[in-house]
């Protein structure tokens, strides 16, 4: 019983630490229009995003894009590559 505890204390913690780290992270997106050779309108989850390219990478309308969002900040992230 005071292992169960210890236990679920450990576990509680060890979560309540994650919350606070910052990862980064990939999701994926669909090109919705071109603004300039490099930036791009994507539609994540329903929602538009104006995303730079990295590497000056170049892509058309209709395109599923993985996108790296940097360190759980996602006014921060950049089209990584194709799908």
């Amino acid at each position: 019983m005071l292992d169960d505890i210890m236990v679920e204390s450990v576990i509680y913690a060890i979560r309540e630490l994650f919350k606070e780290l910052e990862f980064n992270r990939k999701i994926e997106g669909v090109i919705v229009d071109k603004i300039d050779d490099s930036t791009y309108k994507v539609k994540i989850q329903n929602n538009i995003s104006k995303i730079k390219s990295m590497n000056d990478a170049t892509y058309e309308i209709g395109d599923i894009v993985e996108i790296l969002v940097f360190n759980n900040n996602y006014s921060d992230k950049k089209i990584l590559c194709k799908k």
